[in-house]
Order: C-alpha cells, then sequence, then structure tokens
C-alpha cells in the first residue's frame, strides 16, 4: 500500500469468501492437509496476513502466523520450533532472511503483497529450497496466484473479472 494506511470494512460473509479462494489457491499450489505453513507476515494493520491464514485454515493446514516483529534472529527460531513445510511471507522479508536461513527445505515458499523481482525468486528458492508462488493481490484479497510455471498468474472467472488494456 502507497501513501496513506486506509481501512477496509470485512462482514463475515467477506471473510468467508476470501478465505474460499486462498483456500483455492492452497490448493492450486499444492498445500494439502496437515501442511504446516509459517506465516510471517505483518498480523496487527495489514489485513493480508489475517486472510492468508484463514485461507490457509480452510485448506486444512496447521497455521503458525508469525508477526514480522523481532527481525532474523526470532524469524529463525521460530522456524527452528516449527519446522514448517512452507513459508508465507513478502519476497523483501524473505530476502532479509535468506542470507542466514538454515532450517529445514521447503515444500514450497508463497509469496505475496509486494512485487517478486527475479533476482529475489532465485535468492529465496535456492536459500529455502523450494519453489516460490507468487500471489497478486489488492488490500482486501488475493486475487491471483501462479502455479508450478511461473509464467503468470491464475484467476478465477467466478471471482473476478479481467480487463486487458491495449
Amino acid at each position: 500500500t502507497t501513501g496513506r494506511p486506509k481501512l477496509i470494512r470485512y462482514s463475515r460473509n467477506d471473510l468467508n469468501r476470501v478465505a474460499d479462494l486462498c483456500a483455492r489457491f492452497c490448493d492450486l499450489e499444492g498445500i494439502k492437509r496437515g501442511t504446516k505453513v509459517m506465516v510471517l507476515l505483518p498480523m496487527a494493520l495489514w489485513a493480508v496476513g489475517q486472510i492468508t491464514v484463514l485461507g490457509l485454515r480452510r485448506a486444512g493446514a496447521h497455521v503458525f502466523p508469525v508477526d514480522v516483529q523481532g527481525g532474523v534472529d526470532a524469524w529463525q527460531r521460530w522456524a527452528e520450533t516449527i519446522q514448517p513445510d512452507v513459508i508465507s511471507s513478502t519476497p523483501s522479508v524473505l530476502a532479509r532472511w535468506a542470507r542466514y536461513y538454515s532450517g529445514p527445505p521447503q515444500a514450497l515458499v508463497e509469496t505475496t503483497g509486494e512485487p517478486l523481482l527475479s533476482d529475489e525468486r532465485a535468492l529465496i528458492e535456492s536459500a529455502f529450497g523450494g519453489r516460490v508462488y507468487d500471489a497478486y493481490g489488492l488490500s482486501e484479497c488475493v486475487v491471483g496466484v501462479e502455479c508450478q510455471r511461473a509464467v503468470g498468474f491464475h484467476y478465477w472467472d467466478d471471482t473476478v473479472a479481467i480487463e486487458v488494456l491495449d
């Protein structure tokens, strides 16, 4: 988000709809029931952290929300304790941690919240040992996610309208 922070009001129906959509993305990525996922996102004011947690839980994953406060040392301690199969965070956080990461290899790594540069993708995949699945979203929800080919985002036509502009 750029500029001044904004508040978004979510109804119970909104949260259920977004959690269902996130669960669809988990299925596309290969996150299965029982997968241990460490969600390393701002958990207080940025709704994406909580939405990601809800969606992963809806997909049946064991979810461990970890706030980004504390830095690399804290993230590493949490990873050693949790022993996650998947880590979900922003590209910049993962790139910062990559130089110090010494935990288990990840089945996959989820990124969201900011643009993912090709050099960041290579660094993250090398350090964490898993393929990066990037998600594209808005403040209120994730609307597209990559598959294994990583050549663009997948969208569901019952959730978004795509307009291609020349």
